[in-house]
């Protein structure tokens, strides 16, 4: 008899308990759902094999070295929207592309930089953000950290921003992390009372 007032008791302080608990709300706000594209390590863009103008390689039009800005000339490349670095102040297309040579990109001294390695390019302007991407801290990569496990693929700069308008629209940073349990709040006056 005493066994079975025990175990009501117990049944009755665990109901009791459990419905607080499903009537308490936690002023820990529900975290946001991140967005897929931000985590997907697939390119956000998609990733060609060679300088192309639609479809076309470069040099099938050109093969004479250009002076000036081909989109002073209005043939052609009017569909390209030229909206890189601040206020939108590159918009001459051989700071990036080389003149002379058109199935690549120019660096810093006029030497060819290929097509595979542009993010060598990027760091003509853009170098603490490329001295990030080769640690790791910037850009998509996926595979293994410690390449004894396994490969690892590492995306260059245009498998995510297009290069001649870079700039991602503002995205809303994902909020703290959700804690387990609530932190207990001190009295108003300040510090716990001593016990």
């Amino acid at each position: 008899m005493k066994m079975g007032i025990a175990m009501f008791a117990a049944f009755v302080a665990l109901g009791l308990y459990f419905s607080q608990a499903a009537k308490h709300e936690s002023p820990v706000k529900e975290a946001e759902a991140i967005p897929k594209e931000w985590y997907d390590p697939k390119p956000v863009r998609r990733i060609r094999g060679k300088l192309e103008f639609e479809g076309m390689a470069c040099t099938t039009c050109h093969s004479e070295p250009l002076e000036g800005n081909p989109k002073d000339k209005g043939q052609f490349h009017e569909t390209i929207k030229l909206e890189h670095a601040a206020q939108k102040r590159n918009r001459f297309c051989f700071n990036c592309h080389n003149n002379k040579n058109f199935d690549s990109f120019a660096g810093a001294g006029g030497e060819r930089i290929a097509y595979k390695d542009v993010a060598e390019l990027c760091s003509k302007c853009h170098g603490p953000i490329y001295r990030d991407w080769k640690a790791g801290s910037h850009g998509r990569r996926s595979g293994y950290w410690d390449l004894k496990q396994g490969k690892r693929e590492v995306l260059q700069c245009i498998a995510c921003h297009d290069p001649h308008s870079p700039m991602f629209k503002p995205m809303k940073p994902a909020g703290p992390p959700r804690r387990l349990h609530e932190i207990p709040h001190e009295p108003k006056g300040g510090h716990p009372d001593e016990h």
